[in-house]
């Protein structure tokens, strides 16, 4: 099933997951910076690509690689902290060809006058083994098969995130297979996806994966493919900030619903150039989470409880923030404490508690 796509054009899918990817770089980063300011000890941040491939398409467009060093060539760094990157795939010429291109354009020269260093490597992700040196770790695994996530659990620890490409439509149509059950476990295969939509394909996978690492942060970007077939990105961490950097990408690259790079609900409404095109009118995703929120209010809530509630649903506490306001103004429900229009949505402590009534 696998396939060499650094020997082709890349189609719209593998660009939006490009785009993701590099959105969250860019966003982890703003995190980390700061959180490794305090440290005393360990100023250092890894980020890593294992199946980075050449850098480029056959069209000549920018792969992960040089999305993470284009991000960090943008950035302003503190001298003080040290960033490594590390490149890998399996197939050495790969490698080979992407080593030459950066030291042919002194991309590595530019990179360590900011102290940021590029290490190559050519192995299996199965054998691949992470530099424990840095506290903050973020792991780029865009692999063709699902062979590569039980590496999930191995590679995660505290200031870890891993973000995974899964193909959801092979899951679809292999999941009881033995060679898929081996490492997706025996229930993948009690999972039923008959009379499911492309966008519901890739949320119960990560459903699955929810199940299967119920102590991790996750969430999940749909990737529609020209042929309909479903791939994905999904996203773990062991920290809500990770959660939400990830889904601050996620709405950056899709701000319509923040999951994926078609119109997964059919909202006809918000297609640009359809002859019913509203940006002002809700989305039918906005709309049912609207309904899920009051749902789970029906008891009282914490400020963090509803924030929680709101980033494992897949939407910013901006969202939520406006739902509450809404309902407030119709006198729709009832708090205790904390002042009239605020929801303390960003705060780490809990603040205020409110009720539907």
């Amino acid at each position: 099933m696998a396939k060499d796509m650094h020997r082709k054009k890349w189609d719209e899918a593998t660009l939006t997951k490009l785009l993701v990817f590099e959105a969250l770089v860019f966003e982890w980063l703003n995190i980390v910076l700061e959180a490794a300011k305090k440290f005393n000890n360990h100023k250092k941040i890894a980020i890593y690509d294992l199946c980075c491939g050449t850098g480029h398409d056959a069209d000549g467009k920018e792969g992960s690689p040089l999305r993470i060093i284009n991000v960090l060539i943008k950035k302003t760094l503190d001298s003080n902290i040290k960033i490594n990157i590390y490149l890998n795939d399996k197939e050495s010429c790969k490698i080979d060809k992407l080593e030459k291109f950066i030291t042919k354009n002194n991309i590595d020269k530019k990179l360590m006058s900011k102290n940021v260093f590029i290490n190559f490597s050519s192995c299996d992700i199965s054998e691949y083994q992470l530099n424990k040196d840095a506290y903050f770790n973020l792991i780029f695994l865009d692999q063709y098969g699902i062979e590569h996530s039980q590496k999930i659990n191995e590679f995660m620890s505290k200031g870890t995130d891993i973000l995974m490409f899964i193909s959801s439509a092979n899951i679809k149509r292999f999941k009881d297979m033995d060679s898929f059950k081996k490492y997706l476990g025996s229930e993948i295969s009690k999972i039923s996806f008959e009379g499911m939509t492309n966008y519901e394909t890739h949320k119960v996978v990560a459903g699955y994966f929810k199940r299967m690492y119920p102590k991790y942060h996750i969430a999940q970007f749909s990737l529609v493919k020209d042929n309909k077939n479903t791939n994905g990105l999904i996203f773990f961490s062991e920290h809500r900030k990770g959660q939400e950097k990830f889904l601050e990408a996620a709405w950056k690259v899709d701000p319509v619903n923040g999951e994926g790079n078609k119109n997964l609900h059919n909202d006809f409404d918000k297609q640009e150039g359809s002859l019913f095109f509203d940006e002002n009118s809700p989305t039918s995703k906005m709309e049912n989470y609207k309904q899920d929120l009051i749902d789970f209010l029906k008891d009282y809530k914490s400020n963090t409880e509803i924030k929680n509630f709101s980033l494992d649903m897949g939407f910013l506490t901006k969202h939520t923030t406006s739902i509450l306001r809404e309902l407030e103004a119709n006198k729709k429900i009832e708090r205790i404490g904390g002042k009239e229009k605020a929801f303390y949505l960003t705060e780490k402590n809990e603040k205020i508690q409110i009720r539907f009534k």
